[in-house]
Formats: structure tokens, sequence, C-alpha cells
């Protein structure tokens, strides 16, 4: 992880903390979480994710039943419609305007502030009628990832917890404190 994420020590400890709590504190596993974070970081650091968004979405994704492969390429495709958002097709557009967002709104979003927008957008989807959403969700991500979608979009509170789980306070010592044990 340290070659793909270019992180120095203490991030890495930082990191190792984020994964073990993350572990303790979910259905996912460190070494999925990492298996994961191996097929997806560098495509996740260069919209500009931090390493524990990285984190909390790959073990949201394993907690919600995907193995690491599946997971690591949902994931992948997740973040090349965030960063391509404005180059997909008229189809993808119409699926975009039934959320209220252009492509070119939602690429410069995720560059701005990658979880801010990738939050809106899921939330966006949610919202969705459970009658359209999965036709959105094949017109954005087309019919591979669409279901890797739809389960995302399904447990949004696991992402959430996730999310705290990576950058929580509590996670500080996390590594150490196991090791102790």
């Amino acid at each position: 992880i340290k070659n793909i994420l270019g992180i120095s020590l203490k991030d890495m400890e930082d990191l190792g903390d984020s994964i073990n709590n993350l572990s303790d504190n979910s259905a996912s596993k460190a070494r999925e979480i990492i298996d994961v974070m191996k097929r997806t970081a560098a495509a996740g650091k260069q919209i500009g994710f931090t390493k524990e968004q990285i984190a909390a979405l790959s073990s949201s994704f394993i907690s919600l039943g995907k193995g690491p492969e599946v997971a690591g390429t949902a994931i992948n495709s997740l973040y090349r419609v965030l960063a391509t958002a404005d180059n997909m097709g008229t189809k993808t557009e119409s699926a975009f305007a039934k959320l209220g967002i252009s492509g070119a709104f939602l690429k410069q979003a995720s560059f701005d502030d990658p979880q801010k927008a990738l939050d809106m957008f899921l939330q966006r989807i949610s919202k969705l009628d459970q009658k359209e959403q999965m036709g959105v969700l094949v017109d954005i991500f087309g019919r591979e990832f669409a279901d890797d979608m739809a389960t995302l979009v399904g447990g949004l509170d696991t992402y959430k917890e996730a999310l705290k789980n990576a950058g929580d306070e509590a996670k500080k010592g996390s590594l150490q404190r196991e090791f102790d044990t």
C-alpha cells in the first residue's frame, strides 16, 4: 500500500489503525480491506480521496457481501464514473439529469471534494423511486456494475458508519492495542 499511496511511516500507522478499526467494527476483515485497497487506491488517490475514505469504501463493499475482486472492480467503476462523468454519452447524461445534476457538475464536484460529491451522488440515487433506481444505475454504470452500486446505495448506513470508523479518533492506537492483546 505504501508504494500505491505514497505515504509516510506515520501515515502508514494511521492507515493501519483505520483498517484495524474498520475490521474490528464491521463484517470486513483487515486482509480483505487491504486486498480491495491494492486494487483501487491508485484510482481513488488520483481523484483525491483520502486513504481513510478509500479504506471505508473498501470495507463497506466487503461488509455488504461483495468479495475483494468484485468490490475492487466495482469501486474502480465508481471512480471512473466520478472522473469522467462529463464524457459518458447521452444516455448517461440523461440518467444524471434524473438525479438533478449534469456529468460536468459531478466531475467538477468530484475533483473539488470527492467525498462530498460521492455522498451527494449516492444520496440522490437513494431518493429515486425504486422502479427508476436500477434503470438509472444501469445507464450510469452499465449492467455489469449496476447491482453492485445498488448494494452500496441500499447500504448507505454501512458506508457512513465505515467512514466514521475509518476517521474516528478512537482508531488511534488500534494496531498497538491489538498487538498488546
